[in-house]
């Protein structure tokens, strides 16, 4: 199984484990900065700029653009972020429209995303060789 780094927690694992190949690509952080100063420090975690590029790159017949353009953003604090994980209705009520992050910033995601994933194919295949 490859997984990466930041979802060892998720899943209560420490990464050592003989079944988990952990993925950690040195990425560039400047690729992360945002551009808006009201999103800066603020956690893009559930169909944000990352996973709207993500899903555009691979399945781009599945995304509507000019919806997620006018989206406003949910991007979570530390705090929202620990609502959001009790689940059920704290969910609901931390991100109402489903989403915890900022869909109309897939633009800057979608012009690093293959260097992303590239990033990442070098570190998996490192790792097995």
């Amino acid at each position: 199984l490859v997984l990466n780094e930041m979802d060892l927690p998720l899943f209560g694992w420490q990464g050592n484990e003989d079944f988990l190949l952990v993925a950690n690509p040195e990425y560039p952080m400047e690729w992360f900065e945002e551009e808006d100063a009201s999103e800066r420090g603020l956690l893009d975690i559930h169909a944000g700029a990352f996973e709207t590029a993500a899903m555009n790159y691979f399945c781009p017949e599945l995304v509507d653009l000019n919806t997620a353009e006018r989206l406003a953003s949910t991007s979570l604090d530390q705090e929202g972020l620990q609502k959001w994980l009790q689940g059920g209705d704290a969910t609901r009520e931390s991100v109402p429209l489903g989403y915890a992050g900022n869909p109309a910033g897939y633009k800057a995601v979608g012009d690093i995303f293959e260097k992303i994933l590239d990033l990442q194919a070098v570190n998996i295949a490192e790792q097995i060789i």
